[in-house]
């Protein structure tokens, strides 16, 4: 196994086109929606896969038909689904993305199952089959932002693996200061970080990449 992707798993619906003006109006013609998949840890196992990588993923998704979806898509893109978790008290993360006439996306979500997710659903077997193991997203799951990427990471560093991290950061968040005191430690396990360049920019305080990279590397 070459990756094991760890984190996101979403029912994606896309609507469009949605007026901007939408709340003013009584009624407007959209496309028909079809569903689709999504969330950080899932769009990477279904990539890497395409690209020719072995890939599994560990996520949490309901036990319900977005939740079916979603693992059966996973599985058909040769993705190894054994260690996704079907949880019985909350619903599969879903994504109504309405996306405007200039295509711009705009989300309405339910992720509250993201906040179940713990590093105990990893299992050793699981870390030791993959030579990397990715964690997509942090700043978005309660139990893994608060220790269990770190305790993640420090068990695939100690079967000799590579570990990789993004992170998705939203509105509403808290200060640049108050995210890196919460992810210093895992920070600290992470071989390599791909935030976005806006991402990058906010934690760091910085603007310049090379002043982005040093501020990273400590």
């Amino acid at each position: 196994m070459d990756v094991l992707s760890v984190g996101m798993m979403v029912c994606d619906i896309p609507i469009s086109p949605v007026p901007k003006q939408i709340f003013e109006m009584e009624k407007a013609e959209i496309i028909a929606p079809t569903k689709t998949t999504g969330g950080d840890a899932l769009n990477v196992a279904v990539t890497l896969a395409k690209l020719g990588a072995e890939t599994a993923i560990v996520g949490r998704v309901g036990n319900d038909e977005n939740g079916c979806f979603v693992v059966k898509k996973a599985a058909e893109a040769d993705i190894d689904v054994s260690g996704v978790i079907h949880d019985e008290e909350h619903q599969t993360a879903v994504s109504y993305l309405l996306i405007d006439e200039e295509g711009e996306k705009h989300s309405l979500s339910d992720t509250r199952i993201y906040h179940r997710l713990n590093d105990s659903d990893v299992t050793d077997q699981a870390i030791q089959m993959a030579e990397i193991i990715y964690f997509g997203s942090a700043f978005q799951m309660k139990q893994m932002d608060r220790g269990g990427i770190h305790r993640l990471f420090q068990r695939a560093h100690k079967y000799g693996k590579k570990t990789a991290m993004d992170t998705a950061l939203t509105d509403g968040m808290e200060e640049r200061e108050a995210l890196l005191k919460i992810l210093t430690p895992a920070f600290e396990e992470t071989d390599v970080f791909l935030p976005s360049y806006k991402e990058a920019s906010y934690l760091s305080g910085q603007t310049d990449p090379e002043q982005i990279a040093v501020f990273f590397k400590r």
